[in-house]
């Protein structure tokens, strides 16, 4: 009669603290795993502002999803992301440009329609719309390929607004041409057809 009172009480005691182990090892070895914090456009890169973290179970991570925030930022998303997204290795890219002696890097707005459509890659026209200051006649830039995608989101009490810029390439003498027209502002961005 003892040894059944044992048993009985022995071994619901057993099972609880199993289950018990097992809920806990779950909980303890949560992670956190960062997201994209808004949407993230194909050739963008990462900084700080685009991540949010997720708490989730280390078992529920799919393969190769990055970890660590230092991972994603200053490199280049290779996809879209958009809130919520995990980032994974293949879709992760370093930022590296190439640019040669007679070439260089300038900064242009993009116009909020354009925005879907310009990714790193993607060959712009950008030509001057103003001469008033200048002297200098109009003028277009073909074939400045865009090597990256930059947002900046500015914000006031009220509301707030995303810009995007993109980084493109073009020749040296070409950056000088558009020099006053990109401090005024007096340029139209064109996609060029492929």
């Amino acid at each position: 009669m003892k040894n059944r009172i044992i048993k009985l009480a022995v071994i619901p005691a057993v099972l609880v603290a199993l289950l018990s182990y097992i809920f806990i090892s779950r909980q303890t070895n949560m992670i956190q795993v960062p997201v994209a914090k808004n949407l993230i456009h194909q050739g963008e890169i990462i900084d700080d502002n685009d991540i949010t973290f997720l708490k989730l179970p280390s078992y529920a991570l799919p393969p190769g999803t990055v970890k660590e925030k230092e991972q994603l930022v200053g490199k280049r998303a290779g996809v879209t992301r958009v809130a919520g997204d995990f980032f994974y290795d293949d879709v992760i890219k370093s930022v590296y440009v190439q640019v040669y002696e007679d070439e260089t890097l300038i900064c242009v707005n993009v116009p909020e329609p354009l925005t879907r459509f310009i990714t790193e890659g993607t060959k712009l026209i950008i030509a001057t719309t103003s001469t008033s200051n200048s002297g200098v006649p109009p003028f277009a830039v073909e074939n400045a390929e865009v090597v990256s995608i930059l947002s900046k989101t500015t914000s006031n009490t009220v509301s707030s607004t995303n810009t995007r810029y993109a980084i493109v390439k073009v020749k040296r003498d070409q950056a000088v041409q558009l020099a006053s027209s990109l401090k005024s502002g007096d340029y139209t961005v064109i996609i060029q057809k492929q």
